[in-house]
């Protein structure tokens, strides 16, 4: 099998990893550097010869923290795509274009723990992972600041994914795989940026299919909000023009985010400020024109099937290994109740109803609410916009718990992850799901994502009923060492959100 294709902007030479060929590192878009800074992305200049595609490209710059330990330099050179494939012959094989989480502000497509050659494997189809700005340089909306020039800023890290999909378009065949068949999936905020992708006019047509794991179609920043952001990141920075922000190093910038993005997101206000993440797409107007549930509610996404889904647990990763700040007296439970609805909502009926739920305890309850808050009914939400134009849209949970301290971790965020992924090597998410992850939930997981990407249904296997999405019977697929499909689970709980937020 040929490790060497040419594609759109040159030739690249990869290598063989036991039998899944490998390509690390392929440009799809010009350094966003000097002028191109916080601009939408622009094609890479063609080269001549045979590009090594051998090695991992830069880390989008970002904040060090304990989870990026161990991934490539960082630089901004980093707009490229990394390829899997069981062959570059023929050119029928469904492509599965993989975008990572991380707040939209840290970590990378070079993670070990999403490696795309296990799953390649496992689904025979075309893997592709998407590296795209992060944080402020990906996600800081400077029209109103600096004029039109900067339209699309606040979307920066968005178009560089449509950037990527356009580059699978064009690419595809020569990897073996079908441009007309593309699924488009991630987790956490990668999911989030998938919710996005559903709402935006420039993603027309570049992707055919949805999977969105632990994100939904809500976080995102209104214009008014975003521009004050902006304005305060100047302020600090104490730059007066494009051209000075421009020049300063990305190390800057960094710093510079870090030093603003709490104040950022205590300037916001109801779910904007709740959802706790600084640097997100904004609703411009022009290049996303309307919250991504909303468009997506009127027919955006008529013409995608989707997999929408949560595991059970999401919050407690937070709350245990990252010390996210969680109520544990019921007054301040309420406070925190108070401040994500702003003042809407009986805040003490809500609170009381989660430390029910939990026995008595504040503290689980509270990241129950926090579970829900940022992620289950965010999805839930998601389905139930989608679900009046398509008779196909389902929703799952992952319910198996990590054995990590204790078990204290339960179903946590991220902990689909090495199912999916099945990982050879250690990362800071393989080792959530522990050394002895039963196989059984692997085959189960991976068989369900390939049937998906391949233009089935995703229900097979153990999940065989798993029926369609409806908002009266909330068919969920349930995700553990034993699959299995229930309906409307937890209903009085998600009863508790119905006409707030």
């Amino acid at each position: 099998m040929s490790t060497t294709v040419e594609t759109s902007y040159g030739k690249v030479s990869g290598f063989d990893d036991d039998g899944i060929l490998t390509f690390l590192g392929i440009p799809y878009a010009a350094p966003p550097v000097g002028d191109l800074r916080f601009k939408p992305p622009r094609p890479p200049r063609p080269w001549t010869g045979t590009r090594e595609a051998t090695a991992w490209g830069l880390t989008p710059p970002q904040p060090a923290l304990p989870i990026t330990t161990g991934l490539p330099p960082q630089g901004e050179d980093c707009l490229h795509v990394s390829v899997w494939t069981p062959a570059t012959q023929g050119a029928d094989r469904p492509v599965m274009v993989w975008i990572h989480g991380g707040a939209f502000m840290v970590m990378a497509a070079s993670d070990p723990g999403w490696n795309g050659r296990n799953l390649a494997a496992a689904t025979g189809a075309v893997i592709v992972s998407v590296e795209y700005r992060t944080g402020a340089l990906g996600f800081m909306h400077l029209a109103d600041a600096f004029g039109p020039e900067f339209d699309g800023s606040g979307c920066a890290g968005i178009l560089d994914q449509i950037a990527a999909l356009d580059w699978v378009r064009t690419n595809a065949e020569v990897f073996g795989g079908d441009p007309t068949h593309v699924t488009v999936f991630g987790e956490s905020a990668g999911a989030m940026s998938v919710g996005t992708l559903l709402a935006m006019p420039s993603a027309r047509g570049l992707f055919h299919r949805a999977i969105l794991q632990s994100g939904a179609a809500h976080t995102v920043v209104d214009r008014e909000a975003a521009a004050a952001g902006t304005e305060l990141f100047l302020d600090v920075a104490g730059v007066d023009g494009p051209t000075e922000l421009s020049s300063l190093p990305p190390e800057t910038i960094i710093d510079l985010q870090n030093r603003t993005t709490l104040d950022i997101i205590r300037n916001r206000r109801g779910a904007q400020r709740a959802l706790g993440i600084a640097w997100c797409p904004v609703v411009d107007g022009q290049v996303l024109p309307e919250r991504p549930v909303d468009a997506v509610a009127a027919g955006a996404a008529g013409e995608i099937p989707i997999v929408v889904g949560t595991t059970k647990d999401e919050f407690r990763l937070f709350s245990t290994l990252m010390s996210a700040p969680v109520p544990r007296d019921i007054e301040k439970f309420e406070s925190r109740v108070r401040y994500v609805f702003d003042g809407d909502g009986d805040a003490e009926a809500i609170a009381h109803g989660y430390v029910d739920d939990a026995g008595g305890d504040v503290h689980a309850g509270a990241v129950d609410f926090l579970t829900d808050l940022v992620f289950r009914i965010p999805a839930e939400r998601l389905a139930a916009a989608q679900a009046p134009h398509r008779d196909d849209t389902r929703m799952y949970r992952f319910d198996y718990p990590s054995p990590l301290l204790d078990g204290r971790l339960g179903a946590c965020h991220a902990i689909e992850l090495p199912f999916l992924f099945d990982p050879s090597q250690d990362s800071v998410m393989a080792l959530l799901a522990g050394p002895e992850r039963p196989i059984e939930l692997t085959r189960a997981v991976q068989g369900v994502w390939s049937d998906f990407a391949h233009g089935g249904t995703g229900s097979v296997g153990p999940l065989e009923d798993w029926e369609t999405w409806t908002p009266t019977g909330r068919a969920t697929a349930v995700f553990d060492t034993a699959c299995r499909v229930v309906t409307s689970p937890d209903a009085d709980r998600i009863a508790r959100w119905d006409g707030l937020w």
